[in-house]
């Protein structure tokens, strides 16, 4: 068997584009991003429990997550807020650990009754 080496390109050149529709007004799926209160309701892995949630939703404030998966070691992940546009869009940073940080946008569109919500990293 030959082995091969495949040319890796730099993550920063390359875009994920991922839309959804939600049954919801956009002002609540925008919520839902920004309020701790809704967060905490949903952004921890199946399985994993919520340690800390900290969130200064302005232009350059920081967020914060702890979590616990069932194992048991704390996975810090952290950000900080880039653009905020209630409620259209919400750019932010998102740094899992020391291998740098990606830019999340999600842009919400208003559809009658639902919400088109699209996410680029």
């Amino acid at each position: 068997m030959v082995a091969r080496t495949a040319k890796a390109e730099p993550v920063a050149d390359r875009t994920l584009s991922i839309e959804r529709v939600f049954d919801a007004p956009r002002e609540l799926v925008f919520k839902a991003w920004t309020d701790p209160d809704h967060v905490r309701q949903w952004w921890v892995p199946k399985g994993f429990s919520l340690v800390s949630l900290e969130m200064d939703l302005r232009p350059g404030g920081e967020w914060r997550r702890c979590i616990r998966p069932p194992e048991g070691a704390d996975r810090m992940t952290h950000g900080f807020y880039k653009e905020i546009v209630e409620p259209e869009r919400l750019a932010f940073t998102y740094v899992i650990d020391a291998r740098g940080a990606l830019r999340a946008t999600k842009r919400w569109s208003q559809l009658l009754s639902q919400t088109s919500a699209q996410r680029r990293r």
